[in-house]
């Protein structure tokens, strides 16, 4: 009987043990990150969720990059979508995971008015400072080759 007392014991600890750990890893997960303003996050092409854990973490916003890994496999077919993101601070991981598969990323608007000519919308973007600007400098004529365009004028 003492055995049989033993092995009882025994499976009440060990289930209390994982109990706690799946009670903790859930706390982890749903709780709001660590951050006190918003803050923009960027997922660059070929990012997995398990590489994002570890930027994550970096940023102190999760405590444990693993948790990523453990959502991901809850979720599979979440995919982190490229873009920048706008974090807020009551955004939990599951949140911020959800937002990154989602693709709504942070979006910026330019306004081109009609008649101005393709130097002077480069300047317009060149101007708004989020915009990766790989044609500046360039001639119309460089622009229009670089573009793949049958014309010297990208107008």
């Amino acid at each position: 009987m003492p055995f049989i007392k033993w092995v009882y014991r025994a499976a009440f600890v060990f289930f209390t043990i994982v109990a706690v750990a799946l009670i903790s890893l859930y706390h982890s997960v749903t709780v709001p990150i660590n951050a006190d303003e918003k803050e923009t996050f960027e997922v660059n092409k070929g990012d997995t969720f398990y590489s994002l854990g570890g930027a994550l973490a970096n940023e102190g916003w999760i405590d444990y990059a693993f948790l990523t890994r453990v959502v991901s496999k809850l979720n599979p077919t979440w995919t982190p979508k490229p873009g920048k993101y706008q974090i807020t601070p009551e955004m939990s991981l599951i949140d911020i995971m959800a937002l990154l598969d989602s693709g709504r990323s942070i979006s910026y608007t330019v306004t081109f008015l009609e008649g101005k000519t393709t130097q002077d919308f480069i300047t317009t973007m060149a101007a708004k400072e989020n915009i990766n600007m790989t044609l500046l400098g360039l001639s119309n004529e460089q622009i229009a080759e670089v573009l793949g365009l049958d014309t010297t004028h990208p107008e």
